[in-house]
């Protein structure tokens, strides 16, 4: 295995070339072993605008991919016993509203909410910062459907 700066090195050239290639405005990366961060890096801007460089630190808005991670997640938490499909959200979470949906009905977009989180995030780009700012958002969700009635694509079921 190559020294840790070579490593490095190789690592950050296969991602720079990636992203040369696939004409991506930035790239960030990172090794995990164990749990722990080994190596992180990034390459290109994460703010064209700005000028700004990508970090490994930057926060980037990934959207529906981030469904699929989420879907993983719960699916090991019920292969570790820690919850079943069947289990209602307000068993889980602390929630004003909707706790009686299913996480079953919640992660195949059965559960009947309105596809996004209340109010006028996506015209504003403001969303909620905390889970508290979210939940308070809960009241004012609809019930667009009965849950199970029928398919309907819920972003707010996702989040919550």
């Amino acid at each position: 295995m190559p020294a840790p700066e070579e490593l490095s090195a190789e690592l950050r050239a296969i991602i720079a070339k990636t992203q040369s290639e696939r004409r991506a405005p930035s790239i960030a990366a990172a090794v995990v072993r164990g749990g722990e961060v080994v190596w992180a890096d990034a390459v290109g801007l994460a703010d064209a605008e700005q000028a700004e460089d990508a970090t490994p630190g930057h926060q980037y808005r990934i959207g529906s991919i981030t469904k699929t991670f989420t879907a993983v997640a719960v699916m090991q938490q019920r292969a570790e016993g820690k919850l079943e499909l069947e289990d209602r959200l307000d068993l889980h979470l602390e929630v004003p509203a909707l706790g009686d949906l299913t996480l079953r009905r919640m992660l195949s977009h059965g559960s009947g909410l309105q596809r996004e989180i209340p109010g006028e995030v996506w015209e504003t780009l403001e969303f909620p910062k905390s889970t508290d700012e979210l939940l308070a958002t809960l009241e004012e969700a609809e019930a667009v459907l009965a849950p199970g009635e029928r398919w309907h694509y819920s972003n707010l079921a996702f989040v919550l």
